[in-house]
C-alpha cells in the first residue's frame, strides 16, 4: 500500500513508476494532493497495467467529471477494484456514469467493489440512477 499524505508531486513520481513498469501495487491512496483532471487522466492511464489493484483512493483532490472520464476508461482494465473512494471531488453526474460504464466494463453486470465513495460528488440523482444498476443489476429506480 502507497500512502500519499499531502505530498504534493507525488503523482507525477507514481505515474512515471507505473510507466516504467511498476506493476506490482494492490493499493494506491493519493488522497489530499491536489490532482486535478489532467493528472487524474495521466494517472489513470498508467495505472491500466495494474491488473492487481484492489484500492484506490483519490479523496480530496481536484477531480471533476472530465478527470472521472479517464478514470471511467482505467476501471474497466481493474478486475479486481473492491474500495474506490473519491470522496470530496466534485466528479457530478457526468463522472458518475463514467465511473458507472468502467466498472460494468470490468466486472460485467455484478462488481465485486464493496466499498464506494463519492460524497460530496455531486452526483445527484442522475449519477444514482447510472450507479444502482452496476450493483443491482435486477433494480429499476422509479420516477
Amino acid at each position: 500500500s502507497l500512502m500519499g499524505k499531502r505530498c504534493w508531486g507525488l503523482a507525477d513520481k507514481v505515474t512515471s513508476a507505473l510507466k516504467l513498469g511498476w506493476t506490482a501495487l494492490v493499493s494506491l491512496d493519493l488522497s489530499d494532493n491536489e490532482i486535478d483532471d489532467e493528472i487524474t487522466k495521466h494517472l489513470s492511464f498508467a495505472l491500466q497495467c495494474c491488473t492487481n489493484l484492489t484500492s484506490l483512493s483519490l479523496c480530496d483532490n481536484k477531480v471533476s467529471g472530465v478527470g472521472a472520464s479517464h478514470l471511467g476508461t482505467a476501471l474497466a482494465k481493474f478486475v479486481r477494484l473492491e474500495k474506490l473512494n473519491l470522496t470530496g471531488n466534485r466528479v457530478g453526474p457526468n463522472g458518475a456514469r463514467h465511473i458507472a460504464e468502467g466498472l460494468k466494463a470490468a466486472m460485467g453486470v455484478s462488481t465485486r467493489l464493496t466499498h464506494l465513495g463519492l460524497g460530496g460528488g455531486a452526483i445527484g440523482h442522475e449519477g444514482v440512477e447510472a450507479l444502482v444498476p452496476v450493483f443491482l443489476p435486477d433494480c429499476r429506480s422509479s420516477p
